[in-house]
């Protein structure tokens, strides 16, 4: 992206997008299974292990049979709506960001996930 681009904003902001969130997901999937950040997540190992569940080895039976079903759940997928110039200073500062992403903590990686996720746009739906 140049200062002199004479594409419109919004194929700049798809590019910005793309290469932001491929470099976060390059970083984040670069970490070693022992860092900080895996280890904050090491307490859902025993809760997702089935065998580790007092109902291990157990099977559960639903009949269905002469009852009806429920209805099926409808949830709408959310609705964003994004501010350009806002979302482009975002990603930019996120861009510049994962570049020091070796000497952040944890705390500043979540921001910037937050940010990625959040940042210069508004949840209506």
């Amino acid at each position: 992206m140049q200062a002199n681009d004479e594409r419109p904003l919004s194929e700049i902001l798809d590019e910005l997008e793309r290469r932001v969130a491929a470099r976060f997901i390059e970083k984040r999937c670069s970490e070693s299974e022992t860092s900080e950040t895996a280890l904050a997540f090491d307490w859902t190992a025993e809760w997702l292990n089935p065998t580790a569940t007092a109902l291990a080895g157990q099977t559960l039976e639903i009949s269905t049979v002469g009852k009806p079903l429920p209805p099926p759940l409808q949830f709408p997928r959310p609705q964003w709506i994004t501010y350009p110039n806002r979302r482009v200073v975002i990603l930019i500062t996120c861009d510049r960001a994962l570049d020091l992403w070796d000497d952040l903590t944890l705390e500043q990686r979540a921001q910037i996930a937050f940010l990625l996720e959040h940042g210069g746009r508004e949840r209506i739906a």
